[in-house]
């Protein structure tokens, strides 16, 4: 199994099982960990479990299908924009930085990859760079706070004032980014 940078706590924290079972599990003594926990495991890293055990790659060919521009909108490109490629976590569908709105943590031609698949549990998204969705359709590549009432969130900027108390439809965690060679 690829480790991915992880440590073993934050890896028995998201699959809800001792540390020693992670540790045992990672230097091979042992591979007892149930159906219900790699399936999590996977889940918190963006890969399938297959790729977490290192039967199938993790990464292929994911289309960028979106644009984040100032303001940390979220757009999608069409094919006049010339859709391009990107290598990527399978799963995940990507998103290219425009401009410097949110240097220092991306910056221009960044690529950003985040969940297919949208997170309806909205508790799983908070502390979480995300891409959210509001109940105007606008997206955002934002962090997830609580917001002052039950079902508002606030979403957090590197470079901007907070957007306070919104009712967001749902969300994908950004999982991988790639970050261009830059001269």
């Amino acid at each position: 199994m690829q480790r991915r940078q992880l440590k073993n706590k934050p890896w028995a924290d998201a699959a809800g099982v001792s540390e020693g079972a992670i540790r045992n599990f990672l230097n091979g003594l042992s591979d007892s960990l149930s159906t219900r926990v790699l399936e999590k495991l996977a889940r918190q890293q963006g890969v399938s479990v297959a790729a977490l055990l290192g039967e199938e790659s993790a990464f292929g060919v994911v289309k960028v299908r979106f644009y984040v521009g100032a303001g940390e909108e979220v757009f999608a490109l069409d094919d006049a924009d010339g859709i391009d490629e990107a290598e990527g976590p399978v799963g995940t569908e990507a998103a290219i930085i425009r401009g410097q709105s949110m240097y220092p943590v991306y910056k221009d031609r960044d690529i950003i990859f985040f969940d297919e698949v949208p997170v309806q549990d909205l508790n799983e998204l908070l502390g979480e760079d995300c891409i959210v969705e509001l109940n105007d359709g606008r997206r955002f590549l934002k962090q997830v706070r609580r917001g002052t009432r039950p079902g508002l969130f606030s979403l957090a900027s590197y470079n901007a004032p907070e957007i306070e108390d919104v009712v967001v439809r749902n969300g994908a965690v950004v999982r991988w980014v790639y970050k261009p060679r830059r001269r």
